[in-house]
């Protein structure tokens, strides 16, 4: 007992110093896949990312992997700029949020998450070869030549163990006040020299500082109109050097002579050594050939803005409408990588910053109130000038 308690009174204390040395996080999407010691290509990734009314955002992401490497891959390591805090339940470390690995799906075309395959001019098809594991073929349309039509093909292996790092308590709060958080991928077949692999990454984390309102103040601001969120996407190379610079900077912020400020330093400096710098080494790689961005606004709306900058260009209009079953949805897509963006000006880095605003039905109705009391009142007071 009196170790629990101990553990928790420095678990308050350690949130509390990261509080005052760490700002609120961005709700910001995007993925780096690294393999450590290895070299991994990644021929197409498609980031769906659906914006919800309480500020939350659902991402899906498809990634076809490569191995460039004389050796095989067993686990690739995953750094998502989103925080999904982990508490003790039952003397269980719990997970807040949804994340799974949705591989499977690809088995299944008609799920809801392979919509953006069942559009007008893309397709999809499960194909068998004699091996237990099967192929996924998508095609989709060149961003060079829309005429011409890429076939990206790649086994399905399922399951592959989805899971959250093992660090220490206190790291998952450094990691929870910086708003980010680190998965493993094992893969249950090692993934062979210049093997393609499908994998899918389904995620639901809460909602983030920025985004965050309390039910009373999401109402009032939704009736009068201004409930509004703040979105930002970027490159998975700004993933890999936001992470690096945010863990430097609480490294530096953080005295050694406190002790709790001590343990936070020992165990931000631990996560750089033992996730940053073995994703910066010599002989660990990751190439990303086509990378396609979708932001689905849902009942949020059209975007109140959203402004691009470095390695990334427009895929089509600012929105484009595309029909899901038998209803037209708002999408608003961006492409990257080096199919799509040859000259790589930034390195590859991008940033998307977005803005949503919701705007309810029944407020586009409110405002012709007004006109007819306005033409009541004109009316009734021309009647009365003529009565005199």
């Amino acid at each position: 007992m009196a170790s629990r308690a101990r553990h928790c009174t420095e678990g308050r204390s350690a949130k509390s110093h990261l509080r005052r040395a760490t700002s609120a996080a961005t709700a910001s999407c995007c993925v780096f896949v690294f393999a450590r010691n290895r070299k991994v290509q990644l021929e197409y990734v498609a980031e769906s990312i659906l914006l919800a009314p309480d500020g939350r955002i659902e991402s899906s992401t498809d990634l076809l992997v490569t191995n460039k490497s004389p050796q095989p891959i067993t686990k690739l390591e995953l750094l998502y700029p989103h925080a999904y805090p982990v508490i003790n339940q039952d003397g269980r470390p719990t997970m807040l949020g949804e994340l799974d690995d949705a591989t499977h799906l690809f088995l299944r075309p008609r799920d809801s998450l392979n919509a953006l395959y069942n559009l007008a001019g893309n397709r999809m098809s499960v194909e068998s070869d004699g091996d237990p594991d099967p192929i996924l073929r998508v095609y989709q349309p060149d961003p060079s030549c829309p005429s011409r039509m890429l076939d990206y093909q790649g086994r399905v292996v399922v399951p592959a163990g989805l899971t959250t790092a093992e660090l220490s308590p206190m790291q998952f709060s450094i990691l929870e006040a910086l708003g980010w958080s680190i998965f493993e991928w094992d893969l249950r077949k090692p993934l062979e020299c210049n093997d393609r692999r499908w994998l899918r990454l389904h995620t639901r984390p809460l909602a983030s500082a920025v985004n965050r309102r309390t039910a009373w103040r999401r109402f009032l601001r939704m009736i009068s109109g201004r409930l509004r969120y703040s979105y930002e996407i970027f490159s998975p190379a700004d993933v890999l050097y936001r992470f690096d610079v945010a863990l430097s900077s609480l490294v530096h912020i953080l005295e050694p002579r406190d002790y709790i400020q001590a343990k936070l330093l020992r165990a931000a400096t631990g996560l750089r050594q033992e996730w940053i710098e073995p994703a910066l080494a010599e002989g660990t790689e990751t190439h990303i050939c086509d990378w396609r961005i979708h932001v689905f606004p849902r009942r949020l709306g059209r975007l109140a803005h959203a402004d691009r900058a470095g390695d990334v260009v427009q895929a089509g209009g600012i929105p484009n409408f595309v029909r899901i079953g038998p209803r037209e949805v708002i999408v608003y897509e961006w492409k990257a990588g080096k199919v799509n963006v040859p000259e790589q000006r930034h390195n590859g880095k991008f940033t998307i910053s977005i803005e949503a605003s919701y705007d309810p039905a029944y407020l586009a109705w409110l405002r012709w109130i007004p006109l007819p009391i306005a033409v009541w009142w004109l009316v009734e007071r021309l009647a009365n000038l003529i009565a005199r």
